[in-house]
């Protein structure tokens, strides 16, 4: 489920920052909420950023992206071709 940090946190040995988005696991989700260092995305919020985001990689690399990739993955991949 995609969830948004409110505070810095430490999940899955990744640190982020406050205001990261990320994909939790079902069971996950109501101790993240429950101690207040996450929250739930809107699914359709969330949905309609990583078609966009699916758009710019295809306007900036020429291809579509693989659908397997969150919008963390496509924005560095973006990055990654808008420096070559």
């Amino acid at each position: 489920m995609k969830m948004m940090t409110t505070k810095p946190l430490r999940y899955n040995n990744r640190s982020m920052a406050t205001g990261t988005e990320f994909a939790a696991r079902p069971t996950d989700v109501r101790v993240l909420v429950g101690i207040g260092k996450a929250r739930v995305l809107d699914e359709a919020q969330a949905a309609d950023e990583l078609e966009l985001v699916r758009a710019e990689y295809a306007d900036v690399v020429g291809k579509k992206p693989f659908h397997g990739w969150d919008v963390e993955t496509l924005k560095s991949k973006i990055a990654e071709a808008k420096e070559d």
